[in-house]
């Protein structure tokens, strides 16, 4: 029984391997022995990368062996990463290391330790380094010490192009691969933009900010008292007023006078809605560069998961805009707010009665009742009406036919 048990296990390792190109007839007299050495029969798991490797598990340590069954990394490590065809981060105890497994008698196999977190990157001219963020330490593939002076600390924003370097506080400044400088000092550099790669730096002088990207280029001759990202612009602010510049070429996509900025969608587009001289608001269409509306108000303010604004005037009254800037309710109302968000429902209000809109602007419960309030029961969310002593339950799901067929669920006297 012992023998078959054996059998078995080989003929499993052998139907995994049964795709792949194994010359068992032509090996050496050391890869026999290697074989015999590692005892499939121990082996308690394996599986196949995309590089061809043969992940081996024993026990609780990881091995790799190639498509021929010769051994690449000893079956003694806890964790392997490969991080390209002959690179592998291996674990063992506390430390990873790098492995290679083509080498020489003057590259050893395992290279310099290393800490946990490490990343492989690559520039443009396709010159890779390793980079050990916690320990602060860069190396070559072929495990040389890059970095003489690992005072500087390395920060790496997934860019082919710089790292950012920092060496004591407030010196920042950026860097290539062969750590040349890209920049001067700044007070901080901070990363804003992805696609594509921009910082907002922090003039030592003047103390206002600039906008770079990661070959160290000022995008804008400008200096800002604000930056930051806005969807897939740049919001820039001076002397409390706001623009927005493109990140690409840091041109101006709306000029810095206006009071605010904020990011809405309407129909799966990114628009803007703006403010501008206090009172007056703008919808307008970045791609086009025109405005979809410009209305006088007092607060206008996008409602969630709806195509339409809550609009207040001078004297607080309350509307619902569209996307044209049109009022779509025939009358004010004292206040409206965004109350069941899934359905995208508002409530309205009017001389401290309360109905209800749908998201546009249908009305579905007139506004004669005390209050409204809602239970959002996973399977059946329920609407409660309240007027005088009476309290109704409606099913939000089919709240126009229970209301207008005067189907209510539930009457309590």
């Amino acid at each position: 029984m012992k023998n078959w048990n054996k059998f078995i296990r080989r003929l499993f390792l052998l139907t995994v391997l049964i795709t792949m190109p194994i010359s068992l007839f032509s090996q050496n007299k050391n890869e026999k022995k290697l074989k015999r050495k590692l005892q499939f029969n121990e082996i308690t798991s394996c599986e196949i990368d995309y590089d061809g490797n043969i992940i081996v598990k024993k026990d609780s340590l990881i091995g790799v062996l190639d498509k021929n069954l010769n051994l690449k990394i000893p079956i003694r490590y806890k964790e392997i990463e490969q991080l390209e065809k002959n690179l592998f981060l291996v674990k063992r105890d506390s430390l990873s290391y790098l492995y290679q497994t083509i080498y020489s008698s003057k590259l050893k196999k395992e290279l310099t330790p290393l800490m946990e977190d490490v990343t492989l990157i690559s520039d443009n001219s396709n010159h890779k380094i390793i980079l050990s963020i916690i320990y602060n330490k860069i190396y070559s593939c072929e495990g040389k010490l890059l970095n003489k002076d690992t005072d500087i600390e390395y920060n790496y924003f997934y860019t082919n192009n710089a790292l950012l370097a920092h060496k004591k506080e407030n010196e920042y400044y950026l860097v290539d691969f062969e750590f040349k400088r890209l920049t001067s000092n700044y007070e901080y550099i901070e990363y804003i933009h992805s696609e594509p790669l921009t910082y907002c730096a922090w003039d030592k002088v003047s103390g206002k900010k600039r906008l770079i990207n990661d070959k160290g280029v000022l995008l804008s001759d400008d200096m800002y008292d604000y930056i930051d990202y806005s969807g897939d612009y740049i919001e820039v602010a001076k002397n409390d007023k706001y623009g927005l510049l493109s990140p690409f070429s840091g041109n101006t996509i709306l000029p810095v006078d206006y009071d605010s900025i904020e990011h809405v969608f309407c129909d799966g587009n990114a628009d803007f809605l703006t403010c501008k001289n206090k009172n007056e608001w703008s919808l307008i269409d970045i791609d086009e560069g025109t405005g979809y509306f410009t209305v006088k108000a007092k607060n206008i303010e996008k409602l969630y998961s709806t195509s339409l604004f809550k609009y207040v005037d001078e004297d607080d009254k309350c509307n619902l805009l569209n996307e044209k800037g049109e009022k779509v309710l025939s009358i004010d109302y004292d206040d409206i707010n965004i109350c069941f968000y899934y359905y995208g429902y508002c409530e309205i209000i009017k001389d401290n009665k309360y109905g209800m809109v749908d998201g546009e602007g249908n009305i579905l419960v007139p506004v004669e009742y005390d209050s409204i309030d809602f239970f959002d029961f996973p399977e059946n969310p329920i609407m409660e009406l309240i007027q005088g002593t009476k309290v109704f339950a409606l099913d939000l799901k089919e709240v126009k036919e229970k209301y207008f067929d005067k189907k209510l669920e539930l009457e309590i006297q």
